[in-house]
């Protein structure tokens, strides 16, 4: 999941760039109007991509969660995770928008992608 959603990462600042290609410009032209591609496709078909490469990652971890905690205090350990990861998401929501100005969309969301792979590979070796 985590190599997925890295993948998918690294590929959204390249939508335009696909849609631009000689083979996407003859495939619409063959295409009815309505079924052209555009990059708005691109975007959401990776953003499908992301969206199966999440559950795929807190599918098993919710389960991990689940299983390791007794039924009296699964809604408390529930209640402290979900307080955690908003506290902790609203950083990087605050951040990257700063980045993204700075240095521009698609090196930041590289940067992301590149740090996704990072954790990625350290779980697979940790």
């Amino acid at each position: 999941g985590l190599f997925l959603t890295a993948v998918a990462l690294f590929l959204l600042p390249y939508g335009s760039k696909v849609t631009s290609r000689e083979f996407v410009r003859d495939i619409n032209i063959y295409l009815p109007h309505f079924l052209k591609i555009n990059n708005l496709h691109i975007m959401v078909v990776l953003a499908f991509v992301m969206g199966i490469a999440n559950a795929l990652v807190f599918v098993p971890s919710n389960t991990i969660v689940q299983e390791e905690t007794s039924d009296e205090v699964r809604g408390k350990v529930y209640g402290a995770l979900n307080t955690v990861v908003s506290l902790v998401s609203l950083v990087p929501v605050i951040l990257v928008g700063s980045l993204a100005d700075i240095f521009g969309v698609a090196v930041v969301l590289t940067v992301l992608a590149i740090g996704v792979v990072l954790i990625g590979v350290g779980r697979l070796f940790l």
